[in-house]
């Protein structure tokens, strides 16, 4: 049987994660799907991402279907990934660490056959620092996301906005042999 092939995208908020999984989908369409979110916070002005925005009702009705699940202990809203697993390209998924010991723990990843790779996406302090008041956090919450990034990754990536990192990470996928 062939294993499904997971590639989680850690950061702390602002870093580009949500860039990341989404130009490396437009680069590499053959190689890559993204797992589509949903959540319970309002929507950003100008956000352009991959979420399924739900009323808290809604995201219950979901839940037990959902992995990466992440509750409000962290965030004011809820988070999840729905589990729509592509069988012959890498499934993406941006998480955090709540997210992803979920998905570890997991009953459904225990009954699917599946791989998974952790990357972490850095920003430097000067794009973190725009990020926050867009994202209403506060450097206390960063400094936590990097620890944890830093703490749950195989390997790590420095986002300058450009597409360097998207031809770094195809990289390294192929150098340990998880893109043929």
């Amino acid at each position: 049987m062939k294993k499904i092939k997971m590639l989680f995208i850690m950061g702390p908020s602002g870093a580009g994660k949500s860039y990341v999984a989404m130009n490396l989908m437009k680069k590499y369409p053959n190689e890559f799907h993204i797992l589509q979110q949903c959540t319970t916070r309002p929507k950003r002005i100008d956000e352009n991402n991959n979420y399924i925005w739900l009323t808290e009702t809604g995201y219950k009705l979901l839940e037990k279907s959902l992995i990466c699940r992440v509750k409000k202990t962290f965030f004011p809203s809820m988070y999840g990934t729905i589990p729509n697993f592509s069988k012959d390209k890498i499934n993406i998924v941006v998480v955090n660490k709540e997210g992803l010991i979920d998905f570890k723990l997991s009953k459904i990843k225990d009954s699917i056959n599946c791989d998974y790779k952790v990357i972490g996406i850095f920003a430097d302090n000067k794009i973190l620092s725009e990020e926050l008041e867009k994202r209403n956090r506060t450097e206390e919450f960063i400094k936590q996301e990097l620890f944890d990034t830093n703490e749950m990754v195989n390997i790590k990536f420095q986002n300058d906005r450009n597409e360097k990192i998207l031809t770094d990470i195809y990289g390294y996928l192929q150098e340990v042999n998880y893109i043929n």
